[in-house]
């Protein structure tokens, strides 16, 4: 009896490639068919690259610098509390539908921001709804210039 066999590789940022056994009158052909890539609606790391600014509820001074090489930085400073700031440093993915996932290695915790286009991203819960309504443009960061 043959088996079928999957073997799957994993690669960088989300990229899968699959082998497909060919099987040919119930045998199994040593011939690899061929090799799908599976790449979902993602934006090119060299395209979110950058600083982005704003100031998310509730009134916390937020820079995010995004680097071409997936590590990220993240500065809050909460203007209700004097010379508090927050530096995070960590590594962050582009998932499907331009989704950027922050990971934060001292809590476990992500962060979640969906890229609106080449100036501009949205934070988002860890579902991926973005904010409704008219609040919803309190949780954009505009990419520096």
């Amino acid at each position: 009896m043959w088996k079928r066999e999957r073997i799957y590789l994993f690669l960088p940022f989300g990229t899968t490639l699959v082998r497909l056994p060919h099987y040919a009158g119930g045998r199994c052909a040593d011939k690899l068919e061929e090799y799908t890539a599976v790449l979902g609606n993602r934006a090119s790391l060299d395209s979110i690259a950058g600083t982005y600014n704003g100031v998310l509820p509730p009134n916390v001074e937020t820079t995010l610098t995004l680097n071409a090489d997936g590590t990220y930085l993240l500065i809050q400073a909460y203007k209700e509390k004097q010379n508090e700031r927050e530096k995070l440093r960590g590594t962050f993915q582009v998932l499907d539908n331009n989704v950027l996932m922050l990971v934060r290695p001292s809590s476990g915790d992500n962060i979640f921001y969906k890229v609106r286009d080449g100036n501009c991203i949205i934070l988002i819960d860890s579902v991926g709804n973005e904010p409704e309504g008219e609040t919803a443009r309190f949780y954009v960061l505009k990419k520096r210039k």
